[in-house]
């Protein structure tokens, strides 16, 4: 589903890649046998020009859905392992998750579900250019099929698309993104800074706010991130003074992007609240739908099937963003995939999240205890725990007296709610069990 409400620009762009995706060749419904590559397309270019949002409406073009049987989103990011990759996959086709979790059984299933069908694959967000042995994995279920498979890549990293073509033997495409337009993006501008339909109601902010879209260099995140602060104030002194003092040396790059974006968090995301009516959840709801409206999260649906509409609404936060709020919370929250980045959280941390708990060694688990000041610890991807594993969870829990929020999914039995006895700050318990 497409997360904009509307999209400016990025017409030449989608018909280049339109057109190379739904041009056939003469074996077009033929089976093929192994090792033949899948051709791949890969959108190159920084955080916040609009890689995903282009992506989104080549996925809702017309004619991308006439010309492939099924169309499959996977949200890659830096978590690049070709299991979790495979798994999503399957779902995406199959809507519902695998009941296995082995490379070997994923790669059969996938293979089994994918050998008649002319898909479109498009990997989002994809950052991983090192480990080869990881692509080679992914794309070893994906060689096998009918003909006219495609796939499209968005990344930030020319190094990414070459990687990804190389492992896969096919011909390097890519398409260079760089800004919109300066119509266009003072188009994007005015549609998120001005309420009314009509931006001549504000006509006394049209020269200044022709300015500062002008200074934005066509990036479509900054520009919606900077539309939202205006958008607070529409008086000609404040934004005059905006123009003046905070885009006085920005060109576009991405230590200005990052510049302002930490400006724009400083200035305050978030309006007090005064009404002692409202209880903690209105005030979460409100803080939500403002950060929202400010672009620092985007709504989007899961399970990204175009020719379904069985879909939830969930929330996820820009790339760019990303790293923004990891810079700025680097002492206060972590999150770690192996017993190597444990080792580099801060004694500091207040919110920590585990990814794969069962790959680490019991001594780095009780080695968690450290974080005198931890108050939310969360256990991601639990699979095929074991029960050892579980009880240096549990001892490691029992001796985090500052804990409010323990979040786990567990494949054992273990004895949680005896170790939470003492925890009295303790607010917020979600435990399940396989």
């Amino acid at each position: 589903m497409l997360t904009a409400d509307r999209v400016f620009g990025r017409e030449n762009e989608k018909e280049r890649i339109v057109g190379w995706l739904t041009s056939t060749s003469s074996e077009e419904n033929e089976v093929v046998m192994n090792n033949n590559p899948v051709p791949i397309m890969s959108i190159v270019g920084h955080g916040g020009i609009g890689k995903t949002t282009l992506a989104q409406l080549i996925a809702k073009e017309n004619r991308i859905k006439e010309h492939f049987k099924t169309v499959i989103w996977v949200s890659v990011s830096t978590n690049f392992h070709a299991e979790t990759l495979i798994s999503k996959i399957i779902q995406s086709v199959t809507l519902s998750k695998p009941s296995f979790d082995t490379y070997d059984a994923l790669q059969e299933h996938l293979a089994r579900t994918l050998e008649t069908i002319k898909y479109l694959l498009i990997l989002d967000d994809v950052w991983e250019d090192k480990e080869i042995s990881e692509w080679e994995k992914l794309f070893a279920s994906l060689r096998t099929g009918v003909y006219g498979r495609k796939i499209l890549l968005t990344t930030r990293m020319q190094s990414v698309a070459d990687l990804a073509s190389a492992v896969m033997r096919c011909e390097r495409e890519r398409l260079p993104l760089c800004g919109l337009e300066e119509t266009e993006n003072l188009e994007l501008f005015n549609h998120h800074v001005f309420t009314y339909p009509d931006p001549q109601k504000f006509e006394e902010l049209q020269e200044a706010g022709e300015k500062i879209a002008k200074k934005l260099r066509g990036c479509p995140l900054v520009t919606k991130v900077i539309a939202g602060h205006l958008r607070e104030d529409m008086t000609v002194q404040f934004w005059n003074k905006f123009l003046d003092e905070q885009l006085g040396y920005f060109d576009g790059g991405m230590e200005d992007i990052m510049k302002v974006l930490k400006m724009w968090i400083a200035s305050g995301l978030i309006s007090q609240t005064t009404g002692e009516a409202e209880n903690a959840r209105d005030v979460a709801e409100e803080c939500l739908a403002q950060l929202t409206r400010k672009s620092f999260f985007n709504l989007k649906l899961r399970n990204f099937h175009f020719e379904r509409n069985e879909c939830h609404e969930y929330y996820v936060m820009h790339d760019l963003m990303h790293d923004l709020a990891t810079w700025v919370s680097s002492g206060e929250c972590a999150r770690i995939f192996d017993a190597n980045g444990s080792k580099k959280v801060k004694r500091t941390v207040r919110h920590l999240s585990v990814v794969g708990i069962n790959s680490f060694p019991a001594d780095i688990i009780k080695s968690f205890s450290r974080f005198k000041n931890l108050r939310t610890i969360v256990f991601e991807d639990c699979h095929d725990i074991q029960d050892n594993t579980v009880c240096s969870v549990e001892e490691v829990v029992e001796t985090l007296k500052a804990l409010r929020v323990v979040k786990a999914h567990l494949f054992s039995r273990c004895h949680f709610p005896g170790k939470f006895a003492n925890l009295k700050h303790l607010r917020y318990v979600s435990v399940s069990f396989n």
